[in-house]
């Protein structure tokens, strides 16, 4: 019965990542329109907006992309169940650093929106910033946290110290 679950798992994992990978490659393909239509409207508004849109539409796809990879790299290629803390602290911070950088980069795009357009104003944005730094603080002290845990010794199943090995 495991061996069946682990095969439909990996059929839904691929089928998740396929999945993504198709939106992926048509939310590229509307910010190249996007931005193809903006710059071919020769004026520099229309242009500008076409340009921040398809990057912040670029930034999606690439953040869509890596969940895709993960999935493929980490439930289906490796087939890992995550059974030691170092694994599963890679795990998540390779996750956790990808959607940092798209949020990074969504704020950058979503500062100059503010700048050019008008839309949303400037507390919106220091918002967004403030998550994202929240964010990678939390990551980084996830990170130390687990360092610290792995650093404790843990007694063998028959009451040995590692020590005493």
């Amino acid at each position: 019965m495991d061996h069946l679950f682990a095969k439909l798992s990996r059929v839904l994992y691929v089928a998740a990542a396929l999945a993504l990978m198709v939106l992926t490659v048509t939310l590229l393909g509307l910010a190249l329109h996007i931005a193809a239509a903006g710059l071919l409207s020769f004026e520099s508004q229309p242009a500008i907006r076409g340009m921040l849109k398809a990057i912040g539409l670029i930034v999606l796809g690439i953040a869509t992309l890596e969940i895709a990879k993960y999935l493929v790299e980490e439930a289906v290629i490796r087939n890992r169940q995550l059974h030691r803390t170092d694994e599963a602290r890679r795990t998540l911070n390779k996750f956790l650093t990808t959607i940092i950088i798209a949020l990074s980069l969504e704020s950058l795009v979503f500062v100059f929106e503010v700048r050019t357009e008008g839309k949303g104003s400037l507390i919106d944005v220091a918002v967004l910033l403030a998550v994202d730094v929240l964010m990678f603080v939390g990551l980084a002290l996830f990170q130390w946290l687990i360092r610290k845990a792995e650093a404790i010794p843990v007694p063998h199943q028959d009451g040995r110290q590692p020590s005493e090995d």
